[in-house]
């Protein structure tokens, strides 16, 4: 009897540890999951700020554009509009190792975001997020329709060089993808444009 015993004990010990690894396995995947989705969350409320800002100091930034082009990251930084961010004079960088510069083109706020990884490219490689390139365009930009004159995507190369665009409300004709009314999928396909061996960019007109 006491042999029995010991061996139903034994089943039942092996039988709880294999529970507890199934468990311990669902709640890593859900952690991970819970982690990233908050990674994503953060890097969209750190740009939807960080666009408000720049909106309100817009007018007067594109009045100091003296040779059509002036890169704007030295006043942007210093005005503190851009404090989710870290800074190196050249770029900005957010949570999720993407980076961008702000710019002034033809009477025009420009924001030129890498959406290469940072570490990716300083080692002259290219590797893309497209769950950071959609979160970027469906939580961020699409928000901004009313204020955003075109977000077009360039990658190296002829083929695609700004092809791919969306539209905001000022120009937003029939036929074009408008921003306003733009699908999960149509961002999918937006952001399948970047190819492993291009850089990418998503260039933001206001």
């Amino acid at each position: 009897m006491h042999h029995n015993q010991s061996g139903r004990s034994m089943v039942e010990m092996l039988g709880v540890l294999a529970i507890i690894g199934v468990l311990s396995i669902g709640a890593i995947s859900g952690y991970s999951t819970a982690m990233e989705r908050y990674k994503l969350n953060k890097y969209a409320d750190n740009y939807n700020y960080f666009f408000n800002e720049l909106l309100t100091h817009k007018d007067g930034m594109i009045s100091h554009d003296t040779v059509n082009q002036t890169q704007l990251n030295g006043v942007i930084n210093k005005l503190g509009l851009a404090v989710d961010f870290d800074y190196d004079y050249y770029y900005f960088y957010d949570n999720l190792g993407g980076y961008f510069s702000v710019y002034t083109r033809s009477s025009r706020l420009v924001m030129d975001y890498h959406l290469e990884n940072r570490s990716a490219a300083e080692a002259g490689e290219y590797s893309f997020h497209t769950a950071v390139c959609k979160n970027m365009v469906m939580n961020v930009l699409k928000p901004l329709h009313e204020a955003i004159i075109a977000v077009k995507l360039y990658r190296t190369g002829d083929e695609g060089f700004g092809d791919f665009a969306f539209q905001g409300d000022s120009v937003c004709t029939a036929g074009t993808n408008c921003l306003y009314s733009v699908t999960l999928q149509q961002a999918d396909n937006f952001c399948a444009q970047c190819l492993s061996n291009q850089w990418c960019i998503i260039s933001i007109s206001f």
